[in-house]
């Protein structure tokens, strides 16, 4: 079995449809676990990297699982948001020590990198990755920059901006992609028969229903998501 933390269901969508992108487009992952057995949702990421608690809180329910559920890997999966590289990787130590021990592994240095985990009688392999765009943002970040389909109605929102700077009114960028990917998914890849019903089919609310029905509106081939790609390939199966 394999274990898989994120920090949302959202997440957990666009990986699974990442997932079966792999295992179509690409003929050497073809062993890659379809259901990654299990993902763990955070909801949230403390922000202090010396005390992710719920991050050790998740890990240390892993912990309990391994001997009963034969568990192999564990992947961890954050958004980098306006963090450095070696702040993540902080928290992701951390969190590591705390639920397993001091003296179980050797620190994680970088993405995508396995490392060796050693609980009581058991090895566990443990890598990480941060979804990010040129080192900042998270999920909706990503999903902007692969968007494929005309964005006229998101794309004026930069004027809505441009407008609430001259009254002196910030809105964050991690606030921004959240509206853009909601306008780009409501009004410009929306038909117009699903909008009476937008919250069930044309929102982030609804995107597990917009991934399934019409994840042709993102690119999944984009190379941004090559690293992410990658480390979703460390799931494949070591079976021949």
């Amino acid at each position: 079995m394999n274990i898989l933390i994120v920090e949302s269901k959202n997440d957990k969508i666009f990986v699974q449809a990442l997932i079966e992108v792999l295992n179509i487009e690409n003929t050497n992952v073809e062993k890659i676990l379809i259901d990654v057995d299990n993902f763990l949702f955070l909801n949230s990421v403390d922000p202090n990297p010396q005390k992710p608690t719920n991050l050790i809180r998740k890990l240390k329910d892993v912990k309990t699982d391994i001997p009963k559920k034969v568990i192999k890997k564990i992947g961890i999966l954050l958004d980098i948001d306006k963090n450095s590289l070696d702040n993540r990787l902080i928290l992701i130590n951390t969190a590591i020590k705390q639920a397993f021990g001091e003296n179980t592994f050797e620190e994680i240095n970088d993405v995508n990198q396995p490392v060796a985990v050693q609980i009581d009688d058991e090895t566990v392999e443990l890598f990480c990755y941060f979804t990010n765009i040129d080192e900042t943002g998270d999920l909706e970040t990503v999903l902007r920059k692969i968007a494929i389909k005309d964005a006229n109605y998101a794309d004026c929102l930069n004027s809505w901006r441009d407008c609430l700077e001259t009254k002196e009114i910030e809105i964050s960028d991690k606030d921004f992609d959240k509206f853009w990917i909601d306008n780009y998914i409501r009004f410009d890849t929306c038909p117009k028969k699903e909008r009476t019903q937008a919250e069930r089919k044309c929102s982030m609310k609804a995107f597990e229903y917009v991934m399934q029905t019409k994840s042709d509106i993102f690119n999944l081939s984009h190379e941004v998501l090559d690293g992410l790609k990658k480390f979703l390939i460390q799931f494949k199966s070591s079976d021949k």
